[in-house]
């Protein structure tokens, strides 16, 4: 019995002796488990649930009460992530204390949670397929902007697939040696703005509520300049005649 429960498939309980406690206690260990996460938990729900009928395990745990034993198998806090279901399972509790068949209920359970598989599925797909867009474009040297507005998406959900490529090294080595973009550019203010997960400064970067240097200054890394400040940057730009405009000008206004 023991390869059973250790063979890698959910175990269940027809497939080991009931009455021996520890045996039961590791079948429904490894259901706890199957709950936690959202996949496994869909999977198993309606196998489980039919095994929790079928055995009347609420009597088995000595509880007397089904809903308690879905909600110690973590089925109710799955079941409140999906619309629809929690109703259903209170369909089948209702069922199961007074002593009727669950049949009915269960059908449906489990065409719903087919349901929100195939949706999850075609989800899933969906993201890889933009991803694999995003990284093909930026590794053809395309900017955020440029990607962003191909594939008809804001700069910061680019930005955000680019961090993703990192953090999980899917980089090929294409986007490995392209240089990241530096300086106080936009695209640059906005990578590093997702380095930092300021998600809410990047959101009002995109509606323009904020300017990106705008956002830098209020994240920290960037500092704002004072008016002697800003005006050194702009006479760095002027050309000599204009400089000497300004000069005469300045000269003129302290004189009067």
């Amino acid at each position: 019995m023991a390869v059973l429960i250790d063979s890698g498939e959910l175990p269940m309980l027809s497939k080991i002796d009931i009455t021996k406690q520890p045996q039961r206690s590791r079948v429904i260990s490894s259901w706890i488990t199957a709950f936690q996460d959202v996949d496994a938990g869909l999977s198993a729900l309606e196998p489980v649930l039919r095994e929790i009928e079928h055995y009347r395990l609420w009597e088995l745990n000595y509880t007397s009460d089904p809903k308690e034993t879905l909600r110690q198998l973590g089925i109710l806090k799955l079941a409140d992530r999906f619309d629809g279901l929690p109703q259903m399972l209170d369909s089948y509790i209702s069922r199961l204390t007074q002593g009727e068949s669950a049949e009915k209920e269960l059908r449906g359970i489990g065409g719903l949670c087919k349901d929100v598989q195939k949706k999850q599925d075609a989800a899933q797909e969906a993201g890889k397929a933009f991803h694999t867009a995003v990284h093909e474009l930026h590794a053809n040297k395309k900017s955020q902007r440029e990607i962003a507005a191909e594939l008809g998406v804001t700069q910061t959900e680019v930005a955000r697939t680019l961090k993703e490529d990192v953090n999980t090294k899917l980089y090929n080595i294409q986007e490995c040696v392209q240089p990241a973009p530096t300086g106080t550019s936009r695209e640059a203010t906005i990578r590093r703005l997702v380095k930092l997960g300021r998600d809410d400064l990047l959101d009002k970067v995109e509606s323009g509520e904020l300017s990106a240097n705008a956002a830098a200054i209020e994240a920290g890394f960037r500092k704002k300049l004072t008016p002697l400040e800003a005006a050194r940057k702009a006479i760095a730009k002027l050309t000599e005649e204009d400089r000497a405009t300004l000069v005469a000008e300045l000269i003129k206004e302290n004189t009067q």
